[in-house]
């Protein structure tokens, strides 16, 4: 007679194989170590902390060394300075009615020739060095009476040192002066502006007497 059959029971698992069903995921995920993409939905704690505490994006970038070195409040200033010390003496004039209608063509051909020579004798003869001291730094000599120069320090002073190493743009300064003191006192400024033309005349004439013999 056979031996019955006993029903087989499965063996039981051991350790982790015994932990299954959604307690054991659940254990399981606990367990797992947090990645940096954990918990990064839109919904998660720290993701509304952390862009509440983000600085706001913006488009702009650092200045470079060249824009460091640009004074545009000094050159604001300077700009101010111009235009109130051009103006003022030409709204007085007008109001006393000194204000000529037109200048002649004499007095704008000794203006143009005193701003040429009096904005060369500013910004590149060695005996005015003293005027440009303060706002430049003297690196040698290009000349005989011609210095080299460039703009020091920063702000208004070396909008200042770039004004004063650059011909053209002191002679805006010098035709604004002139032009104005012959308007406000025109006599004297008639003379002085004759001076300059003569010294301007002699350059030239020592310039080409200087080729002359060279050649």
């Amino acid at each position: 007679m056979a031996e019955p059959r006993h029903a087989e029971r499965p063996s039981r698992p051991t350790g982790a194989r015994a932990r299954t069903g959604p307690a054991a995921a659940a254990n399981a995920r606990s367990r797992a170590p947090a990645g940096p993409d954990a918990g990064a939905g839109p919904h998660a704690p720290g993701s509304r902390t952390a862009s509440l505490s983000d600085p706001p994006p913006t488009d702009r970038r650092p200045p470079t060394g060249h824009e460091k070195n640009r004074p545009l409040g000094a050159y604001a200033f300077l700009t101010g300075l111009f235009a109130t010390g051009f103006g003022i003496p030409l709204v007085v004039a007008e109001r006393r009615g000194a204000l000529p209608e037109r200048i002649p063509a004499a007095d704008l051909a000794l203006v143009a020739a005193g701003t040429f020579k009096l904005s060369r004798m500013l910004t590149r003869d060695a005996v005015t060095g003293f005027v440009r001291a303060p706002f430049v730094d003297f690196e040698g000599m290009e000349g005989v009476t011609s210095p080299k120069e460039k703009p020091r320090g920063r702000g208004l002073r070396r909008a200042v040192g770039q004004l004063l190493v650059c011909p053209g743009c002191v002679g805006v300064w010098a035709a604004a002066s002139l032009t104005t003191a012959l308007v406000v006192a025109p006599r004297p400024t008639r003379v002085f502006c004759a001076a300059l033309t003569a010294f301007a005349g002699s350059d030239f004439l020592q310039a080409a007497h200087s080729r002359a013999t060279k050649a």
